[in-house]
């Protein structure tokens, strides 16, 4: 490769991973592509994860340490964004790894006047099966229409903020909501409507492990509602920007609502939040001829709706 590549800045958001941290930023300094600012933000871990970060900052001049109180994911994440200095952007989520080339392959893509290049998801479960989702058979390129057409029905673009090399200047001002879980929707929806050309690479390079102890594995709470409030914030944006699109937001709306009232009921504390499950129920029964309509939405979905009790 040759020497003037630009800097791309990783940002690595952890807390409590020690278990995980390493495999992490070995599979970041592994890289074929070496022009790396790899930003570790300590968020107040109480382990010995903020240990590991400094042993690595002194082993390698790349590595950049900041340790912070504890504010969340969005909150470290951004504080990522503050510090990076890279004309390229790139998350990586500490109790993740990613291959060797893979911000070698996004790179060779993003220079040809691409905004954000992405690549599919191997997903590891808690026996160690793999599952690869989010890849296409081969290289495609998405204009801003298709791109947002992609994400909506998570086919070739993925919500998630890490399986992706963005432009600095995509994402601007653009940031992680503060205080919320599934802050991936909001930030990567923002950053797809700014972007006039989106790859996907066809193969899968980012690797999720399987935690028992991840936020999407613990019991139902509260702050959970926020996946159907994002997406229907996004439905009511897409109605506006892109009423073509208007059945793939339906889509991913009904989809998170149904997936809430799922996680209520499959809850040990179900009582706790029954209100909320039948104001979801409500939400759905206004729509059901929307649902019916939808061609996108599976004849098993639309059963499950009108069986809602």
């Amino acid at each position: 490769m040759k020497d003037n590549l630009k800097l791309i800045s990783v940002i690595v958001p952890v807390y409590n991973v020690e278990l995980y941290l390493e495999r992490c930023i070995d599979s970041i300094i592994g890289q074929t592509y070496k022009n790396l600012e790899i930003i570790l933000v300590d968020d107040g871990s109480t382990d010995k994860s903020g240990k590991i970060c400094d042993i690595y900052e002194n082993k390698d001049s790349r590595v950049r340490v900041l340790h912070k109180c504890n504010g969340g994911l969005s909150s470290a994440r951004n504080k990522g964004l503050e510090l990076a200095t890279g004309e390229y952007i790139g998350f990586v989520d500490s109790d993740d790894y990613i291959a060797l080339d893979m911000y070698e392959r996004f790179y060779s893509f993003i220079l040809e006047d691409v905004d954000l290049v992405c690549c599919g998801i191997v997903r590891i479960d808690k026996k160690g099966h793999k599952t690869m989702t989010g890849h296409a058979k081969g290289t495609i390129c998405l204009n801003n229409k298709q791109s947002v057409k992609e994400l909506l029905m998570r086919r070739y673009l993925a919500f998630s903020a890490c399986d992706k090399l963005y432009k600095r200047k995509i994402i601007g001002e653009i940031r992680f909501p503060d205080n919320r879980v599934c802050e991936d929707l909001p930030f990567t929806y923002n950053v797809v409507k700014r972007c006039k050309k989106v790859v996907n690479i066809g193969s899968c390079k980012y690797f999720y492990s399987y935690r028992s102890d991840s936020i999407s594995r613990k019991p139902f709470y509260g702050r959970r509602i926020d996946y159907v409030l994002f997406a229907r914030d996004i439905l009511r944006d897409v109605v506006i920007k892109y009423p073509s699109l208007k059945r793939e937001a339906e889509f991913l709306y009904i989809i998170n609502i149904m997936s809430i009232i799922d996680s209520i009921k499959e809850s040990s504390n179900t009582g706790e939040y029954e209100y909320m499950r039948k104001r979801l129920i409500k939400a759905v029964k206004k729509m059901l001829l929307l649902i019916f309509l939808n061609p996108l939405i599976s004849y098993q979905l639309k059963k499950k709706c009108i069986q809602l009790k």
